[in-house]
């Protein structure tokens, strides 16, 4: 898979590239923090989850996945709160 990677976000650019300016909606740092809170929140209860809804995303969302997953976005977003977090996923 990690293989596909730098194809993939090739694409992703030239994709990127063809959409006009002025469609570009600009994201205050402030807003994009409340967002990265907000995700990270629905990854932890969907973990967590207990209802019928959550059991099927609990059967998607596993442990270790989600784990890894945290640690790419570590990666390459260290200051993320969720990287210093005391629950993390």
């Amino acid at each position: 898979m990690s293989r596909l990677y730098p194809e993939a976000m090739r694409i992703v650019r030239q994709y990127e590239r063809s959409i006009p300016e002025e469609r570009w909606v600009k994201i205050s740092p402030e807003a994009v923090r409340g967002y990265q809170e907000m995700l990270r929140s629905v990854r932890i209860d969907m973990q967590q989850s207990t209802e019928d809804s959550g059991m099927l995303a609990a059967g998607v969302y596993h442990d270790d996945m989600m784990t890894i997953l945290r640690k790419v976005r570590c990666y390459t977003n260290p200051g993320a709160m969720e990287c210093s977090a005391d629950n993390r996923e």
